[in-house]
């Protein structure tokens, strides 16, 4: 095999200088040509390979029942309009979210992972809701000024 990558290379590196007949003659050869074959075939094949694991981990989001625990948040009794119904919101959230990631764990990993699922649940839900009430209360930044246009 070390003469085939040796004409692979000659064919590759130096092609400008060797002369037609000598590029011809690599090509043709067929220890290089079942060498290329082989490298267009494992390039392929782990193309394909890739291809199915991505579809693999993609599936789920395509079902209709989530793997994901979910809690409904109702807020039609607040007005999102004021600080009071934006932090009252928040602390309803926040709640869901406890709910949703269960208990925070013992040790360090798992309170790891309850604090990133606890920040997504919330971040998440922040995000859906989409006031710029709640989201200066969940960021702690004051409101985004917005300007409206009027007819």
């Amino acid at each position: 095999m070390n003469t085939v990558t040796s004409k692979i290379s000659d064919l590759i590196h130096e092609s400008e200088a060797r002369p037609a007949s000598k590029i011809s003659s690599l090509v043709h050869d067929p220890e290089v040509r079942s060498a290329a074959l082989f490298w267009t075939m494992s390039v392929l094949g782990t193309a394909l390979l890739a291809l199915i694991v991505c579809l693999l981990g993609i599936t789920p989001a395509w079902s209709n029942t989530p793997d994901v625990p979910s809690v409904t948040v109702r807020y039609a009794d607040l007005d999102l309009s004021t600080s009071a119904g934006a932090n009252a919101l928040h602390q309803r959230i926040q709640a869901a979210a406890k709910q949703v990631c269960g208990p925070q764990g013992a040790d360090l990993i798992e309170q790891t992972g309850w604090r990133r699922c606890y920040r997504m649940a919330v971040g998440d839900a922040v995000r859906k809701v989409n006031s710029p009430l709640l989201i200066a209360v969940h960021t702690g930044k004051p409101p985004a000024m917005t300007a409206m246009v009027v007819k």
